[in-house]
């Protein structure tokens, strides 16, 4: 095994399982492909929190050394995805104004776009959290809305409006520390469902309008493009481990065998099912399996999803993006591999629904094509995206410096 630098890791830290894939930097043309991965089921994380240290430590160390094997490469550094019931989204407004040397309007640089941008992110915040992203939708530039790019327009007063991710310090660095204790380097934390987008939208489904709901073992992720850009996000403390639970309490299993039927069985839609089927269950405390209609197994299942996706759609009701999203719902993560998960889907939100597969995935392309899959492979096309594309030309250590360094400004002392 030997230490090539010119690779991008991305570790995907869930409720049910850790993932990291490995990507090696391509020509400028040829993007990234993928060549490695290594998945172990997780433990002590919850919801976006550590809640058992070491054994979060283990299950990662086994992910990144599964994927060292697979690839050939030593494995130093990676990027995280992080979610959880501590992370928020919101909008904010920046304002400045232009002046050169008593002149009433100059052409606007690059350092008025960052100071703009800069100005949008001053809240009032506790100080147990932090800002992750700042994600800028629309420039304003005296009173001109929908300014993509205002470098080199002449003007008087630029706004910026944005969308904030923020998250707990503490989760963060947590996190964080996990990774270093397991032998391994943070380049930057990257929200999940951001970098799940990177890999299931491409520009023109971004550009009509569309929402990602990402269905995870605890938590449940929504972003929304509009225009091209991020106009709104939040999660919901619920995904597939709450089916599971609600298959192993009414039918009176353990959790293992109803995930297991869950998965063999289940369906999120009852009208899929057929009234003559059975299925076994296997009960607790040595007694005998019992039969029972799979119809009664999915009545379960489907009416814990359809309280997922009736929230999901109150909480998009109450804005006035559901009218802009022409280009359609997508579902990703493992929670939406359930047969009738999306004809489910369909019937609630009323518009067209698919699931998400990984794109662009190289030599991997037969293993990846999962929606399990999205964060991790996600992360290390984002990151790709987010190095400049002079960078590659510099020497790999550099670009790493780069990276870290970019980061720093968000994330501060977590990643020194």
């Amino acid at each position: 095994m030997h230490i090539m630098d010119d690779i991008i890791v991305g570790l995907d830290i869930g409720t049910s399982k850790v993932c990291a894939v490995v990507g090696e930097i391509q020509d400028e043309d040829e993007g990234i492909n993928i060549v490695g991965i290594g998945c172990r089921p997780s433990y002590g994380f919850e919801k976006g929190v550590v809640v058992d240290f070491e054994r979060l430590v283990d299950a990662i160390q086994g992910a990144i050394e599964d994927a060292e094997m697979m690839c050939g490469y030593k494995i130093e550094y990676v990027y995280v995805g992080i979610a959880g019931t501590h992370i928020a989204g919101q909008n904010s407004k920046g304002l400045i104004t232009i002046s050169n040397k008593g002149r009433s309007a100059r052409e606007i640089s690059e350092e008025d776009i960052m100071r703009v941008i800069e100005s949008a992110q001053y809240l009032n915040l506790p100080t147990d959290r932090e800002i992750i992203h700042v994600l800028p939708w629309e420039f304003v530039v005296d009173g001109q809305h929908g300014v993509k790019d205002p470098l080199g327009m002449t003007a008087v007063r630029v706004e910026a409006e944005v969308h904030i991710i923020t998250g707990s310090k503490k989760s963060s660095e947590n996190i964080v520390k996990c990774i270093n204790k397991a032998g391994y380097h943070v380049i930057g934390l990257v929200l999940e469902p951001l970098a799940s987008a990177e890999t299931i939208f491409n520009e023109e489904e971004r550009e009509l309008g569309s929402i990602l709901i990402d269905i995870g073992g605890g938590i449940t992720n929504c972003i929304v493009f509009v225009g091209g850009n991020v106009r709104y996000t939040f999660n919901l403390p619920i995904g597939g481990r709450n089916v599971t639970h609600d298959i192993s309490y009414l039918l009176r299993t353990s959790e293992s065998v109803a995930e297991d039927i869950k998965i063999k069985h289940g369906s999120a839609l009852c009208e899929l099912v057929y009234e003559n089927e059975n299925i076994e269950v296997p009960t607790i405390g040595g007694r005998e399996p019992k039969r029972i209609p799979r119809s009664s197994l999915c009545e379960i299942i489907e009416c814990r999803m359809d309280e997922l996706f009736r929230i999901v759609k109150q909480k998009l009701d109450d804005t006035d993006f559901m009218e802009k999203v022409a280009g359609g719902l997508v579902l990703s993560g493992g929670g939406c591999l359930l047969e009738g998960t999306s004809e489910l889907a369909e019937k609630i939100f009323n518009m067209p629904v698919r699931i998400g597969f990984p794109r662009n995935l190289g030599s991997l392309e037969d293993q990846l094509t999962s929606p399990i899959y999205t964060t991790s492979v996600g992360l290390v096309q984002y990151a790709l995206r987010e190095i400049d594309n002079e960078e590659f030309e510099e020497e790999t250590e550099n670009v790493m410096d780069r990276m870290k360094d970019k980061f720093k400004k968000i994330w501060g002392e977590i990643f020194t």
